[in-house]
């Protein structure tokens, strides 16, 4: 395979600018190995098993949701809110904290990763963008009470590990998003406040794209709720199922912490009052084949 691969690059390397060209040559790349890509002036280490966020920045030579990353910040400075500090639960990589980094003058960059693996490429790609002085990176699952998870692994998608209590659920989960397992891990969860404690967290926005635990991280930190600290959370009815008495206590906690607004990042011309029958419309709406979108609440 080899052979072939290195033919095929040198022969159409003219062409490895378009993105199909460099989406099937990042297909016929030897698995599990780091390479090296720049997007713009970032250097940006990707995984050749992932065959979703790392082969979307190889095949696009963009970061994928960083436009909705850049969108909530344009919303949030039209509403006169200020950002000094980005925590980034889910980091993956570094796919949205790194290029913020580099954009942003953010104080700090608080970056939460609970896959070990993915950890380790995250802090070389902080290496590699001189930006050690910037981040603090956390090891940790996080979620809403101290406790025993088993956390499940995929070899072709390394951002969609995923603690799930129904085999059911993970098993729609893995058709419908074409996974392929990998192992499972257990992880003792930990409490976000608790990591947080001893730092002043001001004008900060929290950004968590963590598969399901979006809900239960929010109710549980006063770090976030108190301060009234805007939120971006991936949300997919899949993995954020919670019941109506969940999503009521999302609601109350929010509006009474002066909480307002809900932005779909899809369609982010509309505004949403933050109320259950927004949360039952956002299910309507993205339900089927796992679809997803980014919420920005403030």
């Amino acid at each position: 395979m080899k052979p072939i691969y290195r033919l095929i690059r040198l022969t159409l390397s003219p062409l490895l600018s378009f993105g199909v060209i460099r989406r099937f040559s990042f297909n016929v790349m030897k698995i599990d190995n780091l390479i090296e890509v720049k997007v713009d002036d970032i250097r940006f280490l990707v995984n050749t098993s992932d065959k979703v966020i790392s082969k979307n920045i190889y095949s696009n030579l963009k970061f994928p949701e960083y436009e909705k990353f850049n969108l909530s910040m344009n919303i949030l400075k039209e509403n006169g809110i200020s950002i000094n500090n980005l925590v980034d639960i889910g980091a993956h990589y570094g796919s949205i904290s790194i290029p913020a980094a580099l954009e942003y003058d953010f104080d700090k960059i608080y970056a939460f990763e609970p896959i070990y693996e993915n950890l380790k490429i995250l802090e070389l790609n902080i290496l590699l963008n001189d930006l050690s002085e910037n981040f603090l990176t956390f090891n940790n699952f996080l979620d809403s009470s101290k406790k025993q998870l088993t956390v499940y692994n995929f070899i072709n998608n390394t951002a969609a590990s995923i603690a799930m209590n129904s085999e059911a659920n993970l098993e729609k989960y893995m058709k419908i998003n074409n996974l392929e397992y990998k192992n499972q891990e257990a992880h003792e969860s930990q409490l976000l406040d608790e990591i947080l404690k001893n730092y002043t967290l001001q004008e900060t926005l929290f950004w968590l794209y963590c598969q399901g635990k979006e809900i239960d991280i929010i109710l549980s930190s006063e770090k976030i709720i108190k301060d009234k600290s805007p939120i971006c959370m991936g949300y997919a009815p899949l993995v954020n199922q919670s019941s109506d008495k969940t999503i009521e206590d999302l609601c109350t906690r929010l509006n009474d912490s002066n909480y307002s607004t809900i932005v779909d990042l899809n369609e982010p011309d509309y505004k949403n009052s933050i109320d259950p029958n927004t949360f039952f419309e956002l299910d309507n709406k993205y339900k089927y084949f796992s679809r997803n979108t980014i919420l920005l609440i403030y």
